[in-house]
């Protein structure tokens, strides 16, 4: 799918071949024949046109104008959608007659493009509705429990480093001191201060053992999960003004199709076998 900047760079590109072609005395160069490799992933059953050679399906076409928002139903419009396809088709015809179209910049770019493109249809597959969006936002405002808490915690990657720092607080020691004391100790993978957020923003294992820390205090040990280790303080507490839908609806969408492509990869990875030679 283009976006509108790189439709306007297409369009900007060939409105200056052609002016570049209006001002020169000599022969129009002759097109591109269609490489051999088809500039289309799209393979054509139903042909609509062709590009140099290369033959175009009527569905591509049809998506093309859908996109746009043309009416499918009027001749003369979807004959337009045409037209601007066949624009990007000879440019992508052109450029693969170029040396740069076979270097490895160019590949790396395409693949890193086709990957987008992918990863933005897994993330909106099946499509997020309203209702969906309303759902997630009203299951986190249930889990805030409404309040806001001043959070602070220390990551250990080591269960040992955090049972010492139990022992530390247990014994009387700051959880402030603490921080600045394994910022760069043995075992500390992060020291956070988090200032006054939700309980959302901690991975949900913790989010209820920390509320019930509202009036203050750190979690008597630390929490494991996985291979990791969590010591959470809460200094403070207060009331959670909560944005109304409406204004979070488009942000919370992004957020959940985000989410839904970091599953995706993580799934792929999982999946997927590399093997270096």
């Amino acid at each position: 799918m283009l976006n509108s900047k790189i439709r306007l760079s297409l369009g900007l590109l060939l409105l200056a071949s052609l002016q570049a072609c209006n001002q020169s005395s000599t022969p129009a160069a002759t097109a591109p024949a269609a490489a051999s490799a088809p500039s289309v992933a799209f393979a054509a059953k139903d042909v609509f046109m062709s590009v140099n050679g290369e033959p175009i399906d009527r569905a591509l076409v049809l998506a093309y104008a859908k996109e746009r928002g043309f009416d499918l139903t009027d001749p003369t419009q979807v004959q337009l959608a045409a037209e601007k396809l066949a624009e990007f088709v000879a440019v992508v015809q052109n450029g693969k007659s170029q040396a740069f179209g076979a270097s490895p910049e160019f590949a790396l770019q395409q693949l890193k493009s086709d990957a987008a493109i992918f990863l933005e249809q897994m993330s909106n597959n099946p499509p997020l509705t309203d209702a969906d969006v309303e759902a997630s936002y009203k299951a986190q405002v249930a889990a805030t429990g409404g309040v806001q808490l001043n959070l602070q915690q220390i990551v250990f990657n080591d269960r040992m480093a955090a049972q010492s720092a139990q022992t530390a607080l247990a014994g009387g020691r700051a959880f402030a001191d603490l921080m600045v004391e394994l910022r760069s100790g043995p075992g500390v993978r992060e020291v956070k201060d988090w200032g006054f957020t939700t309980v959302i923003s901690l991975p949900e294992p913790l989010r209820a053992p920390v509320l019930a820390l509202q009036a203050g205090g750190y979690t008597p040990e630390a929490i494991p999960l996985g291979d990791i280790y969590y010591l959470v303080n809460v200094s403070g507490s207060k009331e959670l003004a909560v944005p109304d839908f409406a204004t979070v609806k488009e942000g919370l969408r992004k957020s959940m199709m985000q989410t839904r492509a970091q599953e995706a990869v993580a799934k792929i990875k999982a999946q997927t076998k590399v093997e270096v030679r």
